[in-house]
């Protein structure tokens, strides 16, 4: 049995419970809710970096989505989430890298906001953040992603990121300037992994 080290608002562990979904791994997958905050819940000498997600019971503890996303496309027999044919792989890993860089971003901004205390926050690495969102949001939106297209390492993780930004920045409006990837997401949304693995609608951090 595999075990993820998982919290349930971090938009890195739902991307690999969504991945796990789609390439059917879910079924083999023991989901452990931790606090990375909470000093008295220590993660372990599994988890060195004090980050979620972390796969255990695989060839050795995995850090880190991607990495964890790559394993399941490594035993996976299904879906795999990066295709072998070189033209689509390197879309997929250049959309996959703006979207998780995405998420990079995000989680900064987040973690600067609520957890330094509102005399100490820097307002120019705030803006920072916002600026590389705003950016990559504009490249992903003229790719053109269309509501048919196969799932993958990228829209796996560009609709975890998407839904953090609704969830934890709203106040982006990141829908008004981006009316294409909206569209996108109101469809990928629908789908099964993304319906299973939610946001919690409590406050955390």
């Amino acid at each position: 049995m595999l075990r993820l080290l998982y919290a349930p608002l971090s938009p890195f562990a739902r991307k690999v419970r969504v991945a796990a979904f789609e390439t059917g791994i879910d079924v083999q997958l023991d989901l452990v809710h931790v606090d990375v905050w909470n000093p008295d819940q220590p993660l372990g000498p599994d988890a060195p970096l004090g980050q979620v997600p972390v796969l255990l019971g695989g060839p050795e503890a995995l850090p880190g989505s991607t990495l964890i996303c790559d394993y399941f496309d490594s035993v996976s027999t299904g879906v795999k989430l990066v295709p072998a044919e070189p033209a689509a792989r390197w879309r997929v890993l250049a959309d996959h890298a703006l979207a998780d860089g995405i998420m990079v971003a995000a989680v900064a901004h987040v973690v600067e906001r609520i957890r330094r205390p509102a005399d100490r926050q820097w307002p120019q690495w705030l803006a920072r953040q916002e600026s590389k969102i705003v950016q990559a949001l504009a490249r992903l939106e003229a790719r053109e992603f269309a509501p048919d297209r196969p799932v993958d390492l990228s829209t796996v993780t560009l609709g975890c990121a998407l839904a953090y930004l609704d969830r934890r920045l709203p106040h982006l409006g990141w829908r008004h300037a981006h009316p294409r990837l909206a569209r996108w997401l109101a469809e990928f949304e629908q789908r099964p992994s993304m319906q299973m693995t939610r946001f919690p609608e409590e406050k955390a951090a």
